[in-house]
């Protein structure tokens, strides 16, 4: 049926003010791995960047309270970002004898700048295999400009044929839920070599199903037009991957997904979170908290506090010795106290060191501070001035008693009763440079062990998550 051009431009007009965009991220956060104090703020920058409008989040570690977990410490960081919600749902496997504690639990949420009206979890149904680990997914209801956008957070199971199981009971879930403008999200666990379960749900009738026939015989009829967003705007090629982001083996597969109602019109998208920007930005960051956490483990020595010191499992490629990992295969994990690194005597010497080290400094900024003040006060009228010598350290009168002492302080009096405040600035500077000299000379070799410890870093420790964040910018057409 023909249309007047008015009315056809009239739809068009009423079609776009019905349109409403969303940006929406994945990240799995890699639980406690490596330095999370510091991995943290990584993070946050990188949701700042992004600037999503929520961003899902996998693999996300708790406590026994509600108010502790990850997601939440990121909310600290995140003000704009005022809703949340998180489910636990399995408890972590405690290491063999270790003397951490904390967060023992782990779950999946979300963080959101626009307003929750619903949120819920439901757990996937069981399917039979190795993986035992509860799955769940989170329904978050989100209101934007009046619109309502559904998102559902999904870590599926390791398992590939476990995974088909998760694939059928999420879209089950949508179907039961009459769900429209849907975004489905997560850690799909996708393999390169076995895509079936992401087939299952963008699966299409007249495809062929090689995999995860059972499974699409038990959906039926029922079929939901969804989309591969990265897919949708990139088509199916090797990019987007975004697991691992490690050094070796490098990015391999693609199991962090965001998935659309086929409708829906894919504007941009986006990954970020590579380790090789964390290197070079937080490198410092990273040495001073190992140096931190070895000197903790060493207080903990002193108090003859016993077992694994390390938050968490080293890997194949690393080894935990006073609660940090090092780059060493060959398992030279210690156990407290018994580690040469953070043993009871270092921490007393360090503290011995420490006093010694600040002793000196004082004489040093003493003497730097004497110079300064004579200095100032030297108006050149000497002998030396007629010769032509115009060099500050001609001054004869840093060759006296400090001017400093000549002035009517407490402080002063204080110094003046110590013999080494009375020392001409100039020799107590020599005296104080060469004794700072030695004493961190003797530093260097008496915490050699610590020192390279702290030194001897893992590379997964500077690429810090094997998952990159994908953020999508989608538009909906509301009708």
């Amino acid at each position: 049926m023909y249309l007047p051009k008015s009315i056809c431009l009239l739809i068009i007009f009423i079609t776009y003010i019905n349109a409403t965009k969303i940006i929406v991220s994945t990240y799995n956060l890699w639980n406690v791995m490596f330095n999370w104090e510091i991995r943290k703020l990584k993070i946050a920058k990188l949701i700042k960047s992004s600037n999503p409008d929520v961003i899902a989040f996998q693999e996300v570690r708790c406590g026994y309270s509600k108010n502790e977990n990850q997601i939440l410490e990121l909310q600290k960081l995140l003000p704009a970002y005022k809703w949340s919600f998180f489910k636990c749902s399995n408890k972590v496997q405690k290491i063999k004898h270790s003397i951490k504690k904390g967060y023992n639990k782990e779950g999946i949420g979300i963080l959101s700048k626009l307003e929750v009206l619903n949120a819920k979890a439901e757990e996937l149904p069981y399917t039979y295999g190795p993986d035992t680990n509860k799955r769940l997914l989170i329904h978050v209801k989100l209101i934007q400009e009046d619109h309502v956008v559904n998102i559902i957070n999904v870590h599926f199971s390791y398992d590939r044929q476990q995974q088909c199981g998760n694939a059928a009971a999420l879209l089950d879930y949508v179907f039961r839920k009459r769900l429209k403008n849907v975004v489905l999200l997560g850690d799909f666990n996708t393999y390169n070599d076995f895509e079936a379960p992401m087939d299952l749900i963008t699966f299409k009738p007249g495809h062929a199903m090689t995999h995860c026939k059972q499974e699409l015989q038990q959906i039926g009829n029922r079929y939901i037009n969804f989309d591969d967003s990265w897919q949708k705007l990139h088509g199916k090629d090797h990019t987007g991957l975004t697991f691992s982001n490690m050094p070796f083996p490098g990015l391999e597969s693609r199991p962090d997904r965001i998935l659309v109602n086929s409708e829906t019109e894919v504007i941009s998208a986006s990954l970020s979170g590579h380790g090789t920007n964390y290197k070079r930005q937080y490198r410092s960051s990273i040495v001073f908290s190992r140096f931190q956490t070895v000197l903790k483990q060493a207080a903990l020595s002193y108090h003859s506090i016993s077992g694994f010191s390390c938050f968490h499992d080293c890997g194949p490629h690393g080894s935990c010795r006073c609660g940090v990992c090092i780059a060493d295969g060959n398992d030279k994990t210690c156990h407290l106290p018994n580690c040469i690194e953070c043993n009871a005597n270092l921490y007393n010497n360090y503290f011995i060191m420490t006093c010694i080290a600040i002793f000196v400094l004082i004489h040093v900024f003493f003497a730097v501070l004497s110079i300064l003040i004579t200095a100032a006060n030297f108006k050149g009228e000497t002998i030396f001035s007629l010769l032509g010598f115009k060099c500050c350290l001609c001054n004869p009168d840093l060759y006296t008693k400090p001017i400093l002492l000549t002035r009517r302080s407490k402080f002063i009096k204080i110094c003046h009763k110590w013999p080494l405040f009375r020392i001409p600035p100039c020799y107590l500077l020599l005296i104080s440079s060469v004794s700072f000299f030695f004493v961190l000379t003797f530093i260097k070799y008496h915490f050699s062990d610590m020192i390279k410890t702290v030194n001897n870093i893992l590379d997964e420790e500077y690429f810090p998550s094997d998952h990159l964040m994908l953020s999508v910018t989608l538009k909906y057409t509301i009708s």
